[in-house]
């Protein structure tokens, strides 16, 4: 029968706490168990018993939609939505090219305007001014005057009533003609009711050629009082 050998510490107890050589003291003494990495305890609010980041944090609320983290940000635009119709279409997706003056839509309420093709360019003085008449034509201040878009198809007499010119025969208005240095000189004089009032702005040469070259200055033609 073989020798039993047993040992003890210096003082009296079981060495190693008897367990026997070659095995983990964990594998006899129960250790608390940490969660499993992969799975989370979800608590809104703050942390309470669950595992996590310790009192006061609280978990990030959302107020939007959701979107999930690996795709971040809002989902990307739908297609644009159609553009709003010009007015005077009626939901057409057509739009003439003619409505429109220098790139600009000439429209009211439901409509748009079709412009000629040749339009001129003239600047009027409706306030009564007149330069030309200053002695010597010399006229060293500041007048005002206003800008106006005019097919040139239309008669000079259609313009003297556009402009405003007082009813009459009597009553027309004149080309003012600039010569530089502040000086001005009275030009072609239409009045109402002339045969020259008949004629269109293109046939007395009041073109759009013309007054990209030079103003063309217009004036009421009164007579003296």
């Amino acid at each position: 029968m073989p020798e039993e050998t047993r040992y003890v510490t210096l003082s009296g107890n079981v060495p190693n706490g008897g367990v026997p050589p070659g095995r983990m003291a964990a594998s006899i003494v129960r250790l608390p168990s940490a969660p499993n990495p992969g799975h989370y305890t979800f608590n809104p609010g703050p942390f309470s018993g669950a595992y996590g980041p310790p009192p006061p944090y609280h978990a990030q609320q959302h107020t939007g939609p959701y979107y999930p983290t690996l795709h971040p940000g809002p989902p990307p635009p739908g297609p644009p939505a159609p553009a709003p119709a010009a007015c005077g279409s009626n939901g057409s997706s057509y739009e003439p090219p003619g409505q429109y003056l220098d790139g600009h839509l000439l429209h009211g309420d439901g409509w748009s305007y079709i412009t000629p093709s040749e339009n001129t360019t003239i600047h009027f003085l409706g306030d009564g001014t007149r330069p030309c008449d200053a002695p010597n034509g010399y006229y060293p201040h500041q007048f005002k005057f206003t800008k106006h878009k005019v097919p040139t198809l239309m008669t000079l007499g259609d313009l003297i009533k556009r402009l405003g010119a007082p009813a009459g025969d009597r009553n027309g208005i004149s080309e003012m003609e600039e010569l530089g240095d502040a000086r001005f000189t009275v030009g072609l004089t239409i009045m109402q009711g002339s045969d020259d009032a008949k004629k269109t702005l293109a046939e007395i040469g009041w073109t759009q050629r013309k007054s990209e070259a030079a103003p063309i200055w217009i004036l009421v033609k009164r007579p003296p009082m």
